[in-house]
């Protein structure tokens, strides 16, 4: 079942994919990307963290805390709300392109408070085992998108980064709102008005920690539409996003495997650190089959699909096909540490992979355009799978040491 919903959110993200590019068109789509990759960055710290904590302790407990969910949507709504004028003034100062204010408040509320209300049902769900019922809120919202722009794409001859921003934000709005009505009504008088400053202060590291996850698979967009301008970050764009769409398998092998290596590391270490390492080794194989897919097979036809507005995607997408393996490991390596109880050796990783995938960018793209990218992204997810390599390495030695003692 989990499976299941995997393999749909796979072809709805490409479906949907296609159609906001075919929509928007390149430069349009360009600022699209840019804007959203870092209203998600910043949307990550709107919770403050307080979603993990939900999720712990319905974990924990095995059934939700209504006073603990309501208190956590209570902090999302407040910083959500108070995070959106700073993003669309970092957005503006950032990019200083034609993007409307509109668009701006519609894609920031969106990522910055909407969403991230949403993720605490979906985190919810994640702990009382529903995990693919969870995973399937992800995908309502998608669908919604696909379902509308279908019909704007027929009718309309070329869409606007506004009208794709009322698209974006009511599908956002009509999701929270099923859940707010059906999964888990709430009743706001039922806690106290001003946010728990306990709750703020056990949250803010995962915060952390999500605004460091995020940070290695959106600040290239971030930092395309900075350097790069509207139109080359439309080519990446599409190609980056295509590249993240191909990883989620990746997500569900680890998320298949996780609740098995959390048992056998209590009881039997060594047979879980060969389901780790074997999780790993799939990842790269996987990663380099599509490599494989992305050199040969797919450029040509995804050009001809998009049209010749989007000329030049063939030799963007066989350039960052070679960070395809090099993302598979990464993301499995970074799964396995929750795994592991070592979130600190996973945001120290992704800490240092986002600074090399700045300094590098700085240093190349004005040089070389996508392929000064391309170099930078490399540069970073080899330094943060070789840091993590080296942490599961000495951590699996230990391990060995122990039982042998």
């Amino acid at each position: 079942m989990t499976m299941g919903v995997f393999v749909l959110r796979l072809f709805v993200q490409v479906a949907l994919l296609f159609s906001i590019a075919r929509f928007l068109g390149p430069d349009a789509f360009g600022a699209y990307v840019g804007v959203s990759a870092l209203g998600v960055v910043i949307g990550s710290l709107s919770s403050v963290g307080t979603g993990y904590l939900v999720l712990g302790s319905t974990s924990k407990f095995g059934k939700s805390d209504p006073a603990l969910i309501e208190k956590a949507m209570r902090i999302t709504l407040l910083f959500g709300l108070l995070l959106v004028p700073v993003y669309i003034w970092l957005a503006q100062y950032l990019f200083e392109t034609s993007t409307g204010l509109l668009a701006l408040v519609l894609i920031g509320l969106t990522e910055l408070l909407f969403m991230p209300m949403l993720l605490i049902y979906i985190q919810r769900l994640q702990a009382l085992g529903k995990v693919a019922k969870s995973q399937f809120l992800l995908v309502v919202p998608l669908l919604g998108r696909l379902a509308l722009l279908v019909p704007l794409l027929v009718f309309t001859p070329s869409g606007s980064l506004e009208l794709y921003g009322v698209v974006h934000s009511v599908t956002a709005i009509a999701t929270l709102g099923i859940c707010m009505v059906s999964i888990w009504p709430f009743h706001w008088k039922s806690v106290n008005a001003v946010a728990d400053p306990r709750l703020l202060r056990k949250g803010m590291p995962y915060a952390v920690m999500r605004f460091t996850s995020l940070g290695p698979g959106e600040l290239d967009k971030v930092l395309a539409l900075r350097l790069l301008g509207p139109l080359d970050t439309g080519l990446f764009g599409f190609a980056a996003r295509g590249v993240a769409v191909t990883a989620l398998p990746v997500t569900a092998m680890v998320l298949a495997a996780q609740p098995r290596i959390f048992k056998d590391l209590a009881y039997e270490p060594a047979r879980a650190w060969r389901l780790i390492w074997t999780v790993c080794v799939l990842a790269g194989i996987y990663g380099l089959l599509t490599l494989f897919i992305f050199r040969t097979l797919l450029p040509q036809p995804i050009e001809q699909l998009l049209g010749s507005e989007y000329g030049g995607i063939a030799s963007v997408l066989v350039q960052l096909s070679l960070i395809v393996p090099l993302i598979s490991v990464r993301l499995a390596l970074a799964g396995m540490t929750i795994a592991l109880s070592l979130p600190g050796v996973r945001t120290l990783a992704e800490w240092i992979g986002i600074a090399a995938l700045a300094l590098g960018a700085l240093v190349w793209v004005p040089e070389l355009g996508v392929p000064g990218l391309v170099r930078a992204i490399i540069v970073s997810e080899v330094l943060m799978s070789s840091l993590l390599v080296a942490a599961f390495v000495g951590l699996n030695a230990k391990s060995v040491r122990k039982v042998q003692a």
